[in-house]
């Protein structure tokens, strides 16, 4: 998903911030602990990325590594991806210098009923992967809709009169389309459309026959 998520940061730039939380499936993968720990260690030195990916690509390869052989192996792809002080990388790994870090992001992650990777959150709401989809079309378009919350509004006040008559007017290239409004028998429908209106929402809109 790296790809993805790099797209989505060029193309939003300082509106977007992605943050990594780990969940290495620790009844599935042997190695998800150490592998994760790995990671922490790489961005300790401005690796974190670059030995994400690689141990992704390459999880066929360590999965079933003893513990004994796979710091080695794993210092192999640290120095693969340019970490500069590999002896520092071996001893924060076999001191479990990041142990701390990795169990509790899998702690927050368990009592968010988050089990699965990749899961994403988007402003604090559970991307429907299965609705949506891993995608970039998919997370863009949700996070288009988690951006617009800011404009959700709770009930609108009261802004019209329901002993009152009104009309909309649609302004068209063909001519004007006078709508007749219901707030006695609609008041709430009416009051929100009109609310809406003075807000500018309709300014500019185009609709199709």
């Amino acid at each position: 998903m790296s790809p993805v998520l790099e797209q989505l940061k060029a193309d939003y730039g300082d509106d977007m911030r992605i943050i990594f939380r780990h969940l290495p499936l620790l009844n599935i993968h042997a190695n998800a602990k150490i592998t994760a720990e790995a990671a922490e260690a790489a961005g300790a030195q401005g690796k974190f990325w670059e030995m994400h990916d690689l141990l992704f690509e390459t999880q066929d390869d360590w999965k079933s590594l003893s513990e004994s052989d796979i710091i080695e192996v794993l210092a192999g792809y640290a120095e693969d991806v340019g970490v500069a002080d590999i002896e520092q990388f071996k001893s924060e790994l076999a001191d479990g210098t990041y142990t701390p870090v990795v169990m509790e992001e899998l702690e927050q992650a368990v009592g968010a009923q988050i089990n699965s990777t990749p899961t994403f959150v988007v402003n604090q709401v559970l991307y429907p992967a299965q609705a949506f989809g891993l995608s970039y079309q998919g997370l863009e378009a949700f996070s288009k809709l988690m951006a617009l919350r800011d404009t959700w509004f709770e009930q609108p006040e009261q802004v019209i009169d329901p002993e009152k008559a009104y009309t909309a007017t649609i302004e068209t290239e063909k001519g004007d389309i006078v709508i007749e409004l219901f707030p006695d028998t609609a008041p709430v429908n009416v009051n929100s459309f009109a609310f809406l209106a003075e807000q500018g929402w309709y300014e500019g809109v185009t609709f199709h026959r």
